[in-house]
């Protein structure tokens, strides 16, 4: 158990003392907590992280551990680690095996910043998952696995630990083994048995599913379905199946079902209203002329994004990230806006994106030289899936660049003895397709080392290679 180290002493004692105040009575408990929750999901009014944080943190105060998770998940939302800890910490002490699963998993995947303990973080989930019944801890670490990270990715892996859990009926395993046959991630790609798995999920109650399930529905050229699906999500207040609906209207993928003007007004309607994934697709939309709203407030549905950033909704601080990059010519100043997001909130970001925006915020194309040695020495404190991501993202940035980035990693690994420059000499690209050798992925390599599919593959095989160092 993770103890009251990473943390001022005062405010632990202060958390872990649990006075006994005006919310004593289980049964004044009770409401006060279904008050919270209705702010932290956004029931009935607009969502308050606030107001909720503060109603918890009282409920917390006189005794209830619940409300100690769920204070522990909003300050993690909003970057303030020590005290997410600490009420983790507190809850797990008092045996609730949810709030130990969420803190290892957090120092697993470095979610609490310089207060994660990556080292610690592993061990315990690998112990919690060992406990009969204690199939959460075997799903964070399946996902860790999944995506990298502390641990070398191994997707195989990951999914041979979804099946199992799968084999459980824990639900949340079905989604994610749909969304590897989707993806081909650890297996084979197999639309049908993705297919499966969604509608598994997607009768087991998982919303997501349902939308998702809609959405495969119509890249399987299985309109119908997909409508019909999607419409019951929509009836059942599913959060994202409106603007899914809608959408697949707008791009008309209900084939001669579908309503175009229709799907435009409800987007737009919902992306002005604040519906994240609404929000999402207008900003992708935004981006291509010939699937432009012209109609779009832009700026509402960018100070819609911002609000939700503030509230710690990290889709939507990937969404405004996004498009301070792709429409930076309609936005003034996006480069500094975009510095100051991931500066204040690429916490919430998850690891890879915050990892793929910062390579773009510390890249300044005024600056090639100075630009590249940032970026540089930025990605090799880097690990897993955010290595790869944000290397991926300074490829598509300069090329130039990326070489040089390759030729340090291969220099630091004496794989590579000549000048740093960025260049793509032979002697560089000799080096490259011996580390492809070694890595046993030269048949890839062999089809040009620096195209995108290949340098996925050399970028998880350079995060594996300094991991295993």
């Amino acid at each position: 158990m993770f103890g009251c180290r990473s943390v001022p002493l005062v405010l632990c004692l202060a958390l872990l003392a649990s006075p006994i105040g005006a919310l004593a009575q289980t049964g004044e408990r009770s409401d006060a907590f279904e008050r919270a929750e209705a702010f932290y999901r956004g029931e009935g009014a607009a969502r308050d992280l606030d107001q909720a944080l503060a109603l918890f943190e009282e409920i917390a105060a006189a005794g209830g551990v619940n409300a100690m998770i769920r204070a522990g998940t909003i300050h993690q939302m909003q970057g303030n680690n020590a005290k997410a800890i600490a009420y983790l910490e507190q809850a797990a002490g008092l045996g609730r095996s949810y709030a130990a699963n969420q803190l290892a998993e957090g120092h697993a995947n470095g979610a609490f910043g310089a207060l994660s303990d990556p080292a610690k973080g592993v061990p315990e989930l690998e112990r919690l998952a060992k406990i009969e019944g204690n199939d959460t801890a075997l799903y964070f670490l399946a996902r860790i696995y999944e995506r990298g990270g502390p641990l070398a990715a191994d997707p195989a892996k990951a999914f041979e630990m979804y099946e199992s859990l799968a084999g459980r009926g824990y639900v949340r395993a079905y989604r994610s083994l749909a969304r590897m046959y989707e993806g081909g991630t650890g297996v084979e790609v197999d639309s049908e048995k993705a297919l499966e798995f969604y509608r598994l999920a997607a009768e087991a109650g998982s919303p997501a599913s349902i939308r998702d399930l809609g959405a495969l529905l119509i890249e399987s050229g299985q309109s119908e379905e997909a409508r019909a699906v999607l419409q019951e999500a929509v009836d059942s207040g599913v959060p994202g199946a409106a603007a899914e609906m809608y959408n697949a209207h707008y791009r008309e993928l209900f084939g001669a079902a579908s309503r175009k003007a229709y799907g435009e007004r409800g987007l737009k309607q919902l992306a002005e209203d604040g519906d994240v994934p609404a929000m999402l697709y207008v900003i992708r939309h935004h981006e291509r002329k010939s699937r432009r709203i012209m109609s779009l407030d832009l700026d509402k549905v960018l100070a819609n994004l911002n609000a939700e950033a503030e509230q710690g909704k990290g889709a939507a601080a990937r969404g405004l990230a996004r498009a301070y990059r792709t429409l930076r010519w309609l936005i003034p100043n996006s480069r500094k806006k975009h510095a100051a997001l991931v500066r204040d909130h690429g916490d919430i970001m998850g690891a890879s994106s915050q990892a793929s925006e910062q390579v773009y915020s510390l890249y300044d194309p005024n600056d090639h030289s100075g630009s590249r040695q940032r970026v540089a020495e930025y990605l090799e404190t880097q690990e897993g899936a955010a290595y790869v991501s944000g290397a991926l993202r300074l490829r598509q940035i300069e090329q130039t660049a990326y070489v040089y980035f390759l030729q340090r990693e291969l220099k630091a690994l004496g794989g590579y003895d000549g000048p740093i420059n960025g260049r793509a000499t032979r002697p560089a690209m000799q080096a490259m397709l011996a580390f492809c050798t070694s890595a046993e992925i030269y048949d890839k390599c062999i089809h040009g080392p620096l195209v995108y599919g290949t340098s996925v593959e050399v970028l998880e095989a350079l995060a594996a290679r300094k991991a295993g160092s």
